[in-house]
């Protein structure tokens, strides 16, 4: 009689990629809302870059006006992108200026170091809003960065 050798590995399940395969399955079935165009448009006034200017100014040496500017300016687009595809009732879209502005905050953090958990969580509930503001459905406790965040 043969014998045979069979190895199973287990693995922890990463949370993070479970939550982010099924939000992006669902993507289809998210009801955006067009008429919600102004809803986004009204959460640029929680943009965390004027209380990091401030800070700045205040003599945190975290911060530099170049990369606040660069952040400035990709949150900017960021919220730009979602009214867009919230007026096409596009989630995909949505999905893809999440993924956007998370690898534009990675590099500017990778260069200044500038996202401690202050910023970190200023981010995360500006995003978190905007994506919601669209009629984006998330799960209370899904972060929705997670997937590409590295700050």
């Amino acid at each position: 009689a043969a014998l045979m050798l069979m190895a199973i590995y287990l693995m922890h399940a990463d949370r993070t990629m479970l939550k982010a395969g099924r939000r992006t399955a669902s993507l289809p079935e998210q009801k955006i809302i067009p008429g919600n165009i102004d809803k986004v448009e009204a959460l640029r006034v929680q943009l965390p870059t004027p209380r990091w200017r401030k800070s700045m100014a205040e003599g945190d040496a975290l911060f530099n006006g170049a990369d606040i500017a660069a952040a400035e300016a990709a949150l900017n687009a960021f919220i730009d992108t979602v009214k867009a595809a919230t007026s096409r009732r596009n989630a995909q879209a949505i999905q893809a200026a999440v993924k956007d502005i998370v690898l534009a905050i990675n590099e500017i953090n990778g260069r200044s170091g500038m996202i401690e958990t202050l910023e970190r969580d200023e981010l995360g509930v500006l995003i978190d809003a905007v994506v919601r503001a669209a009629g984006f459905s998330l799960p209370d406790n899904e972060d929705i960065t997670a997937e590409w965040r590295e700050w």
